[in-house]
């Protein structure tokens, strides 16, 4: 993963001055505290930015300055910014529903951290501190400035993971598409995963539920010594058996998610009649990127609403049998794809094994 180096500078506040790390993304200028938690965390650079958040490389003074990876909301992004015009509820409201999120993600990853999978970043440490993009003054669609409130903006959530020395997989595809042995290590590895996340389990009121993984993509894996680790967790949804619906709205990426989930708006993705199928459809979406080193977007035939035509007959190096697991993880109508994990993960190690 490259750093980004930050500049240091002082922000300064009505409340007085704080040491910080200034950034530039995309237009877009952004601030962080130089250190975190009481000055526990050093933070030494930018690992990425995205709709949700944003990632960084700090040092852990308590534990020997080891590098780690926090993870905390970014507040100008996709999905909050949007809402500053509108107004300060509207917006205060928007940053609450993030918040939400990693409070959702730091629940899910300490049970999931404890399952034994190398797939799943260990979480390390989470906590509250200030946002000084937060800090900053706001004006709505009337030219009106206001600032949010003191809550929210001295209670922002991060992070801590694990530190990996790996090479996000989005940039690896982005050289050269990769073999399909490794390809198919890979989808190995993610559904062994996924059969775990899907297994049946009880709500404390004795409901029976399982988790979806919701939004896999390459952006959301790092690959290091032939092993994948997952590094987003926060789009994880529960899926009721009982009443055969999962909790909404879900967040998904076009291209890799499946045609049955557009039925909500652009901005939230709100259909709730999604099962574990959707989340085998991104796996042979990943396959799909993996093997071409095209976006799945690529292959979309319409975008109102998005639908996919992932016809491999022009890769010729690619044999029939992985073309028709991939054909059959990504049926359009998914009664036509594989019906669990289990019967997916049997197809991929068969080949796998004839392939070595």
């Amino acid at each position: 993963m490259k750093c980004i180096p930050g500049t240091p500078k002082i922000f300064e506040m009505a409340d007085g001055k704080e040491e910080s790390i200034y950034f530039q993304w995309e237009g877009n200028e952004h601030c962080v505290k130089r250190y975190l938690n009481q000055g526990r965390y050093e933070v030494r650079g930018l690992l990425a930015v995205g709709g949700f958040g944003c990632i960084f490389v700090a040092y852990d003074s308590l534990n020997f300055n080891k590098e780690v990876v926090i993870k905390t909301p970014f507040y100008m992004g996709d999905y909050c910014r949007p809402f500053i015009a509108r107004s300060q509820e509207v917006f205060e409201k928007q940053i609450i529903n993030l918040n939400r999120l990693y409070d959702w993600e730091q629940k899910h990853l300490s049970g999931f951290s404890n399952a034994g999978f190398n797939s799943i970043g260990n979480i390390n440490d989470y906590f509250k501190d200030r946002s000084l993009d937060l800090c900053q003054a706001f004006r709505n669609a009337a030219g009106v400035q206001y600032y949010v409130s003191d809550k929210l903006r001295d209670n922002a959530p991060f992070l801590v993971l694990k530190y990996i020395p790996g090479q996000m997989l989005k940039n690896i595809i982005a050289k050269s598409p990769i073999s399909e042995v490794e390809t198919l290590h890979l989808a190995r590895q993610i559904l062994v995963l996924m059969r775990y996340l899907h297994k049946e389990r009880k709500t404390k009121k004795g409901f029976p539920f399982y988790y979806l993984l919701s939004d896999l993509k390459a952006e959301n894996i790092i690959f290091c010594d032939g092993e994948i680790i997952l590094i987003d967790f926060g789009a994880v949804k529960i899926y009721h058996l009982d009443i055969q619906e999962v909790d909404v709205p879900i967040f998904v990426t076009d291209g890799y998610a499946g045609p049955e989930v557009y039925s909500g708006s652009i901005e939230f993705r709100d259909n709730p009649k999604i099962d574990n199928r959707f989340d085998l459809f991104t796996v042979g979406a990943l396959m799909v990127h993996c093997l071409t080193g095209r976006h799945p977007q690529e292959f979309l035939t319409s975008h109102a609403p998005p639908q996919h035509d992932f016809n491999l007959d022009a890769y010729h190096s690619l044999s029939p049998d992985i073309k028709n697991i991939i054909a059959k993880a990504t049926a359009k109508d998914r009664k036509n794809r594989y019906s669990d994990a289990d019967v997916f993960l049997r197809d991929v190690e068969k080949l796998l094994s004839a392939s070595e």
